[in-house]
């Protein structure tokens, strides 16, 4: 049988929504799911087994280093879009607020950073202004650190050496935090940074202010930076080869369900054999050809053409 074209944005019909729940499945689990850092929602279950996504899971014991001697961990995360930086710099803070003890996402500071420039004092000006000020509504900040982080912001004339004078108020900003009850803490996320003077005055201002630091970018502006000598954490996400890309959708589908996926393993294996396509892109095609596969021919076996035909049909709609 022929499948039939099904548009990506289409919304999920109740058949297709019957078939998946005879599936284990409350939800299409290949559906793209765009990830904002900066919201208290927690991630989407994230599968770690593919590309620089088993190196996250390897970092936890960074993490727990670092904050067993108070120390700020710093992570670079490397990709082109669609690989899934703003996931893996997600998954990060996450676990980074687990290991602080920060039980309540809205006691935990992330800052949100609305679009990157080349101006790096004006980001970390606004930045430290707002942290600050959200520090102050959930624990008690001393007058003094908050009247002189204010002064220090409002001086012009430090502009060409803010990072050295931002650096004493967030680490007195970090120790209050550190000893606030219940816990608190804040973070810093650069998502996409534009040059990586944004590396080092990063680690200017936070190296001791007991904190995580993240910062996502493109290959572009990461060639032009030595991470072990810049003392930044890389976790590299690359476009997934034919047989990562199968190993992720198995590894994904089972990971939501128990039900065996609706296609013959091998088939998919070969289908992305000869491929190379970013995360965001194969789990789009394989949406497509999932609901496509429910709407069309839930109860028919497709064969290797069948799913070929499923799947170039899908890529003729996905960007």
């Amino acid at each position: 049988m022929t499948p039939k074209r099904l548009s990506p944005n289409r919304a999920l019909s109740s058949a297709v929504v019957g078939r998946l729940k005879l599936l284990g499945l409350d939800f299409e689990p290949f559906a793209p799911k765009k990830v904002n850092v900066f919201s208290n929602e927690a991630l989407p279950n994230l599968t770690l087994v593919v590309d620089g996504f088993q190196r996250l899971s390897d970092e936890d014991a960074y993490i727990t280093s670092s904050e067993k001697e108070q120390t700020t961990a710093f992570f670079a995360v490397v990709g082109q879009t669609g690989t899934g930086r703003s996931a893996a710099a997600k998954y990060i803070l996450e676990q980074w607020r687990r290991q602080r003890g920060v039980d309540d996402a809205k006691r935990f500071i992330v800052p949100v950073v609305d679009e990157m420039h080349h101006d790096d004092y004006g980001t970390f000006t606004t930045w430290l202004s707002d942290m600050s000020e959200r520090a102050s509504e959930i624990t008690r900040i001393p007058a003094e650190i908050g009247i002189d982080l204010i002064q220090t912001l409002t001086n012009q004339t430090l502009t060409k050496i803010f990072a050295n004078q931002y650096r004493g108020h967030a680490t007195k900003y970090g120790k209050e935090l550190r000893a606030a009850h219940p816990k608190a803490a804040f973070a810093v996320c650069l998502e996409d940074i534009p040059d990586k003077k944004y590396l080092k005055s990063t680690k200017t201002i936070f190296e001791m202010a007991d904190t995580l630091c993240v910062c996502t970018m493109t290959p572009a502006v990461a060639a032009t930076v030595d991470f072990e000598a810049s003392g930044w954490n890389e976790i590299r996400l690359e476009a997934l080869e034919g047989d990562e890309a199968a190993h992720f959708i198995a590894a994904h589908w089972e990971k939501h369900t128990e039900a065996a996926i609706p296609f013959e393993p091998e088939i998919v294996r070969e289908a992305f054999s000869k491929r190379l396509d970013v995360i965001a892109r194969v789990r789009a095609l394989m949406s497509d050809v999932l609901i496509s596969k429910l709407t069309f021919s839930p109860d028919v076996a497709w064969d290797r053409d069948a799913f070929n035909r499923a799947l170039e049909k899908a890529e003729a709609g996905v960007p």
